[in-house]
């Protein structure tokens, strides 16, 4: 888990799911954070990531009207489960663990 706090513009975070119960098959979303309390509706601290791959095409969904929107709004809980690289290599090692 990540300390919210510590988020920075622009970095790369990673949410990782399981494909079976044993948590033994990782599947990795990459995202770039993009800025907390941005949403004229939030009325709760909200954490926004942007899918890495529409970052990339298109830049910051703040900088721009074109291209892929999609933006992940997180509450604080689903913020904690986004992970910096560190978290994401330590994430993975556990899964190796569990398949041997």
């Amino acid at each position: 888990m990540n300390d919210t706090s510590e988020y920075q513009h622009s970095d790369l975070y990673f949410r990782v799911t399981y494909a079976d119960v044993g948590m033994k098959y990782p599947l990795i979303e990459s995202f770039v954070f993009v800025g907390k309390n941005i949403g004229c509706d939030d009325h709760s601290d909200t954490w926004y990531f942007q899918p890495a791959r529409s970052f990339a095409m298109y830049g910051s969904v703040l900088s721009t009207d074109s291209g892929d929107r999609m933006v992940v709004a997180a509450d604080e809980k689903e913020a904690e489960e986004m992970l910096d690289v560190r978290g994401l290599m330590v994430e993975l090692q556990n899964a190796a663990q569990r398949r041997m």
